[in-house]
């Protein structure tokens, strides 16, 4: 719902390959007001009234330096400062057309580095909290039938925080777990684990070979 506002916007600027032009960039910004104004068209009720704002400001940045409006701090919707740290984490860790996913540890390592820039530091903080059985069943919420219990049970217990931790120096436990993450996580493994970590199932491939 948060990106309604792109249907406007011209398909070859957003499947282009590389990096955008100023103009193409600042066409790609109109998607925010964009997505406003069509929501705002739908009668929204109770505690759902603040969507057409909430949806439309994830590209306010906490420091201000964001747009639409460029909101800053408070100013912004409480729910759109905890859309942006989930809107960044999903896009640079799933895969496009134009580029693989990112490695875990530079993803999380890109939220933390923008906390209190980007992102409200509250909300990176909670980020950090998530357990990364939970993360990886958001990451697969397409392929759930895949997931292993006896792997959730082992990935539970760890937060992102731990995971990125594990990333630099893993104990044989943290190992452990390092490894049944990145048979589901489809990223490219940490440059420190690039040996160590087996690669991850292709889901996609998987899905389709078995629908043939």
């Amino acid at each position: 719902m948060h990106d309604l506002g792109k249907i406007e916007i011209k398909e070859e600027i957003l499947r282009k390959e590389g990096s955008l032009t100023s103009d193409e960039y600042r066409e790609i910004q109109t998607h925010a007001h964009g997505t406003f104004e069509l929501l705002s068209k739908f009668k929204f009720k109770r505690d759902l009234r603040d969507v057409p704002e909430i949806a439309s400001s994830h590209h306010e940045r906490f420091d201000g330096n964001g747009y639409p409006r460029k909101l800053t701090g408070e100013q912004i919707p409480l729910l759109a400062r905890v859309l942006a740290v989930a809107d960044v984490l999903d896009a640079i860790t799933s895969k496009r057309h134009y580029r693989s996913a990112m490695p875990i540890d530079n993803a999380l390592g890109i939220i933390k580095r923008e906390s209190g820039g980007h992102f409200d530091p509250q909300c990176t903080e909670a980020l950090f909290r998530v357990s990364v059985g939970d993360f990886i069943k958001i990451h697969m919420a397409e392929h759930l039938e895949y997931l292993e219990a006896t792997d959730l049970i082992v990935l539970e217990p760890y937060t992102l925080a731990d995971l990125l931790t594990a990333c630099t120096l893993p104990s044989p436990e943290q190992m452990d777990m390092l490894k049944r993450f990145h048979l589901y996580y489809q990223g490219q493994a940490p440059a420190s684990l690039k040996d160590l970590v087996p690669p991850a199932r292709h889901f996609d491939d998987e899905a389709q070979a078995s629908n043939c």
